[in-house]
């Protein structure tokens, strides 16, 4: 199973592609980015499917970071999961 995990709960904006079926990391991107989480996640998000060499509809589970951390920073992770999940 290919899961997408976002964190945007502190001052790292992070995503990861992971395979739990391999047991494996496909594709991570971290940046110590401070604020600007939602300027920048989707790029990330991009960056880490790259390394991975999937579509986001190779995805099968996202998980996102719920805190604590930066109320605007978890609600962007957030949204933007959902926003995947539909």
């Amino acid at each position: 199973m290919i899961v997408l995990s976002i964190d945007t709960s502190g001052v790292d904006c992070s995503a990861c592609l992971y395979d739990s079926a391999g047991d494996v990391v496909l594709g991570e991107v971290t940046q110590n980015i401070g604020k600007g989480h939602a300027e920048l996640l989707m790029g990330i998000i991009n960056d880490a499917l790259g390394q991975a060499s999937l579509t986001l509809d190779a995805v099968e589970k996202i998980g996102v970071t719920i805190g604590p951390g930066s109320f605007t920073g978890i609600r962007v992770g957030v949204a933007a999961a959902r926003g995947f999940a539909l």
